[in-house]
């Protein structure tokens, strides 16, 4: 996933959401603790191009894997790019954020989440 300064926050949804569908990443205006959540409060609109709120971001790839926890791609666009972002798992209709699972990793809350809507509809 590339992080770069001209991007909107939806391109960076979608690249990740492309990745993981069963998965969303939302951005925040502050931090949050681990195995805490976001307040709706501090949602950022996904409009915003990254250079908005950071202009001085360096661009950068960020490596996506199957065995990367929830919290550690959480801390590392905090620690690299000072973004504070918070991720979503589908649960049948509704998205739920991962603050009691940020151990798992992001193929296992993507399986889950790609499973609560098997043969629901």
């Amino acid at each position: 996933m590339y992080i770069s300064s001209n991007k909107k926050i939806s391109d960076i949804q979608s690249q990740f959401n492309f990745i993981f569908p069963g998965l969303r990443v939302e951005f925040y205006k502050k931090p949050h603790k681990s195995y805490k959540g976001s307040l709706k409060d501090n949602l950022l609109d996904a409009d915003i191009r990254l250079d908005t709120i950071l202009p001085n971001l360096e661009c950068d790839d960020v490596e996506l894997t199957t065995e990367t926890t929830v919290a550690k791609f959480e801390q590392e666009l905090l620690d690299r790019f000072n973004l504070n972002v918070q991720v979503f798992r589908r649960s049948d209709k509704t998205w739920l954020q991962t603050i009691s699972t940020d151990d798992w990793t992001l193929a296992k809350q993507n399986e889950k989440g790609i499973n609560s809507t098997i043969n629901k509809y």
